[in-house]
């Protein structure tokens, strides 16, 4: 087979050169439909996923995968495929098959008969069995692969858990899953999690298997730009592509690691990405984000628990969470607090609980009704009285005469809250 340049262009040019070449005995095949074999950007009413839709992926005959971000990695397997995300207008709907590559920037191909999620650059190929695959913030259920490690991320519908295998939830699942022996995730990771002997924890954006540890451990998402200073020798890499140096006595974060994460004695925490904010509490305030274990409650303090994968305790006073940064400084009142990306439900505070996501400082609760519209889910929602949030807004928010909608990649309702209600991404 003639070997090709990788490059967009040469991916233009090699797509359309398995595409239009017939089919042989020693040759590739083209899996997809008829009316798929297109070059890429040409599909006629295509073969095709948008992520973060609100409803169902179809499954592929064979297997599908999906790659959220550039991988920075170049696939060569026998037939070309194409995906878009994150597009401006629907979707076509494929005749029989879809299947989802999410951010590229370049088409990807599709392998012979597995698949994986990679999100972030790993720069790591990984070759899982047969009928291995993955399906990646789809909105409806996943179909169960015969005997295989998948991984389903950002699903708001229940996970079916493989028979010995492993899964990735990223974002809320609102379901919490018992697998055979002990209950454990794992996140946006490149290859199989050797299972642990008995503990629940996660692995964010590994490149490469993560290491059992004796009790439990944890991962953090992306960078805060904060150094925080706990009691001891707890720390974290974070978007390293080797271990980290143990430094004497810091606590740092760590995100896509390519190695193990160290379990620290006491406790740390992670906020997930910059809020360009240092938030000094009375003492012992800290944050956990991504983290697979419970969360230990500070004596109290205001802090902020993302992409957890148990409950997060009800602080005294006030909390929130800040994923990324919206422009907006809103002053709420006291006894405000905020839970963003959890994989279990969170415990009911005594006045109102909301969530605001992506703010680098506190929402404030509006009197009547607001709304939280992230990325497009085509889903409009209608509970029975006026809830709404504010969700990655680069202005105030007007506020609407009586609604209450809201567009967090949810695919059902939100639940309501004795007072109020919140939205988690």
């Amino acid at each position: 087979m003639k070997m090709w340049r990788t490059t967009p262009e040469t991916h233009r040019l090699r797509d359309c050169a398995v595409l239009q070449a017939p089919a042989t005995n020693s040759g590739p095949r083209d899996l997809r439909p008829p009316a798929a074999r297109l070059p890429p950007n040409e599909p006629p009413a295509a073969t095709w996923c948008s992520c973060e839709l609100s409803a169902p992926v179809a499954v592929p005959p064979a297997a599908t995968w999906c790659s959220r971000k550039p991988t920075g990695l170049v696939i060569e397997p026998p037939a070309a495929t194409w995906y878009s995300y994150e597009l401006s207008s629907p979707v076509a709907e494929p005749p029989a098959a879809t299947w989802c590559s999410c951010e590229l920037s370049a088409p990807v191909a599709v392998p012979p008969a597995a698949t994986w999620c990679s999100r972030k650059p790993t720069g790591l190929v990984i070759e899982p069995p047969a009928a291995t695959w993955y399906s990646y913030e789809l909105s409806s259920p996943v179909a169960e692969p015969p005997a295989a490690t998948w991984c389903s991320c950002e699903l708001s519908a229940p996970v079916a858990v493989p028979p010995a295998a492993t899964w990735c939830s990223r974002k809320p699942t609102g379901l919490v899953i018992e697998p055979p022996a002990a209950t454990w995730y794992s996140y946006e990771l490149s290859s199989p999690v050797a299972e642990p002997p008995a503990a629940t924890w996660c692995s964010c954006e590994l490149s490469a298997p993560v290491a059992v540890p004796p009790a439990a451990t944890w991962c953090s998402r992306k960078p805060t730009g904060l150094v925080i200073e706990p009691p001891a020798a707890t720390w974290y890499s974070c978007e390293l592509s080797s271990p980290v140096a143990e430094p004497p006595a810091a606590t740092w974060c760590s995100c896509e690691l390519s190695a193990p994460v160290a379990v620290p004695p006491a406790a740390t925490w992670c906020s997930r990405k910059p809020t360009g904010l240092v938030i000094e509490p009375p003492a012992a305030t800290w944050y956990s984000c991504e983290l697979s274990s419970p969360v230990a409650e500070p004596p109290a303090a205001t802090w902020c628990s993302c992409e957890l994968s148990a409950p997060v305790a009800v602080p005294p006073a006030a909390t929130w969470c800040s994923r990324k940064p919206t422009g907006l400084v809103i002053e709420p009142p006291a006894a405000t607090w905020y839970s963003y990306e959890l994989s279990s439900p969170v415990a009911e505070p005594p006045a109102a609980t909301w969530c605001s996501c992506e703010l680098s400082a506190p929402v404030a609760v509006p009197p009547a009704a607001t709304w939280c519209s992230r990325k497009p889910t085509g889903l409009v929602i209608e509970p029975p009285a006026a809830t709404w949030y504010s969700y990655e807004l680069s202005s105030p928010v007007a506020e609407p005469p009586a609604a209450t909608w809201c567009s967090c990649e949810l695919s059902g309702p939100v639940a309501e809250p004795p007072a109020a209600t919140w939205c988690s991404r």
